[in-house]
């Protein structure tokens, strides 16, 4: 059965407190070609994503994007203060108030301000339920994908097959 090389497939899925989106495009090209898009602190994972896809997929340019989405009420983030960097700003603050002359009235808005007083470091991830999350709705979208590209092959067969008769003829 021909296929067409153009597909789109999309999935959703849902894994306690995240929600897995995946999407994944193919185009026509001479060999196989994938190109992955994930966060940051998710590459760990792609070396799998790329195997699962080949494993689907014999040519053509493949495109996956993927996002994760926090439903509850949890956090994806954790914000914490600086300590010790905000202890050496108010010691710095109060000699430069005494050197003065003046009172250390510092606003809490100027260390705020400071560049990496508040840090912000992404929530700790277990690689293993996330990589569960990312397949199942990773298969999800290949089989949309699959399915599109079957359809869109229905469809262009007749015409292919007509066009190559008639091209025999003559």
């Amino acid at each position: 059965m021909i296929k067409s090389m153009t597909a789109f497939g999309s999935a959703d899925t849902q894994q306690g407190d995240t929600r897995y989106i995946a999407e994944v495009r193919s185009l026509n090209h001479r060999h196989r070609d994938i190109v992955v898009r994930l966060g940051r602190n998710h590459q760990s994972l792609e070396e799998g994503i790329r195997t699962l896809i080949s494993s689907r997929i014999r040519r053509g340019r493949i495109e996956a994007s993927f996002q994760m989405e926090k439903t509850g009420d949890a956090l994806p983030y954790d914000v914490a203060l600086n300590v010790p960097l905000a202890d050496a700003y108010l010691k710095a603050f109060r000699q430069l108030a005494a050197h003065a002359g003046m009172e250390p009235d510092i606003p809490l808005e100027s260390l705020l301000n400071v560049k990496d007083m508040i840090l912000m470091k992404p929530e700790t991830v277990d690689t293993e339920t996330l990589g569960h999350g990312l397949h199942q709705a990773l298969n999800q979208a290949l089989d949309a994908l699959d399915a599109m590209r079957t359809r869109e092959g229905r469809r262009f067969w007749p015409i292919l097959s007509n066009d190559s008769i008639a091209w025999k003829r003559t």
